[in-house]
């Protein structure tokens, strides 16, 4: 897979948890030093303040510490190709359970996926892409119906009710909360043989083309 990312980072603790988030996300990535030509087929540069005066590139990401989430966001954008500063339509899908599968799609592209261990981790993540893509529309849709009735499930639908009132009392009519049918969403990820960790991703992006 050809990189359409570059990494011009010296800050050796900046540089490590860069590398870590987007090999995370399964992105590919090359580094170079401060001053270094970069190759044609990169699309975004990943840099920091400081060194953007040394990266010769159209397109340049500052980032630090406290925002690389915010900055992986905005490169994946222009990786993906969005041209507009403000999409027409964001659903996020989430696959409630002990890991919480969440995704999300911009204007058709799946752009996020992720697992979380709590809807507190999920609802900062929802702030932080709204923020980033600041989408005219907002459909968050919620899996329901695969957990058993146990002590997991009433945390889960205590968690689930929380997160709901968090996003009503912040986002008002912005956002339009959905309950979907999950049926058949496990299936369908077994059958493509995924990994683990990746179950809940996909099943968080089923929920979300419903």
């Amino acid at each position: 897979m050809t990189s359409q990312i570059a990494v011009v980072v010296s800050d050796g603790r900046l540089y490590y948890r860069l590398v870590e988030e987007l090999k995370g996300k399964g992105l590919s990535f090359i580094a170079k030093k401060p001053g270094e030509k970069i190759p044609l087929t990169i699309k975004v540069v990943l840099t920091t303040k400081d060194l953007k005066k040394y990266v010769e590139h159209h397109t340049v990401v500052t980032l630090n510490e406290e925002n690389i989430d915010e900055g992986l966001a905005k490169a994946l954008r222009i990786i993906k190709g969005f041209e507009a500063e403000k999409c027409k339509e964001l659903i996020v899908g989430i696959d409630p359970g002990k890991n919480i599968g969440f995704a999300v799609i911009v204007d058709g592209i799946v752009v996020l996926t992720e697992n979380f261990k709590s809807f507190y981790e999920a609802y900062e993540t929802l702030k932080n892409v709204l923020k980033i893509y600041d989408p005219e529309n907002v459909i968050v849709k919620i899996g329901r119906g695969s957990l058993p009735k146990n002590s997991l499930f009433d945390k889960v639908n205590e968690d689930i009710l929380r997160f709901i009132k968090n996003v009503s009392s912040d986002f008002g009519s912005k956002v339009k909360v959905l309950f979907v049918d999950e049926k058949h969403t496990t299936k369908k990820v077994k059958k493509l043989r995924v990994k683990r960790g990746e179950k809940d991703k996909n099943s968080a992006i089923e929920i979300a083309l419903r």
